[in-house]
């Protein structure tokens, strides 16, 4: 289970997953459900008066997430046969896309 886990991880990273499942499935999809579930966990943390530095640190946990997909997408991006037109579109979108959900 976790060599999967890390397998899956040093694929994306790499750009060896297709850039329709990088992009849709784990930058869009699933990036926006772990920000999503940080945030509100972190605001819960906040209405609970809980430590700023907690709050914060649930708050900025999926960062790294939002790195390997940007990344991933990235990567995927460059593999052969992608219109240069897609690849430049996934690339602007997942980095604003990181940026707007980083933020958040």
């Amino acid at each position: 289970m976790i060599r999967r886990i890390v397998r899956f991880w040093a694929d994306l990273w790499a750009g060896r997953i297709p850039l329709a499942d990088a992009f849709w499935t784990y930058a869009v999809i699933w990036g926006f459900f772990i920000n999503v579930v940080a945030t509100l966990a972190s605001l819960g943390l906040v209405a609970a008066e809980a430590p700023n530095w907690v709050a914060l640190a649930v708050n900025f946990a999926p960062l790294p997430w939002n790195i390997l997909v940007l990344v991933g997408v990235w990567r995927s991006a460059a593999q052969p046969g992608i219109p240069r037109s897609v690849a430049v579109a996934a690339r602007t979108i997942t980095c604003i896309w990181t940026i707007a959900l980083s933020a958040t």
